[in-house]
């Protein structure tokens, strides 16, 4: 299973190629097996609100968001109590609790990240693609 982190996730939709070639082919070899987290929509949600995402100026997010969800047929890997408790007890080498709530998520799922993000490869057993 791969999940997209945020930026991952708006780059499959709005530019697919801002993903890396390694990573746009796994998401085309896996694409039956992506999957992302609530978080990544609550962060869409708020750059939004504040004007830094242009292509969504206007956009009902919540029809868009069911959009996206549909024609990547992606999976919603729940945020539950123990997941969250999961990524407050991971090492604080990342300090964004979003990031933090994706990593969390792909150990408990045993998935891959989809991620530009320098910081997460430094975390033990969390596989990366990029």
């Amino acid at each position: 299973m791969l999940l997209l982190d945020t930026c991952a996730l708006l780059w499959l939709v709005q530019d697919p190629e801002q993903l890396s070639s390694a990573a746009r082919e796994a998401i085309r070899k896996n694409a039956r097996s992506l999957a992302f987290s609530p978080i990544s929509f609550w962060e869409i949600a708020i750059k939004q609100s504040q004007g830094h995402l242009q292509f969504l100026r206007g956009v009902d997010l919540e029809k868009w968001q069911l959009e996206v969800i549909s024609s990547y047929r992606l999976k919603e890997l729940p945020l539950d109590a123990s997941t969250l408790i999961d990524s407050a007890r991971l090492p604080p080498i990342h300090k964004d609790p979003c990031d933090r709530m994706i990593i969390a998520s792909a150990l408990r799922h045993k998935a891959s990240i989809v991620t530009a993000d320098q910081i997460i490869p430094s975390y033990p057993k969390v596989k990366i693609c990029w």
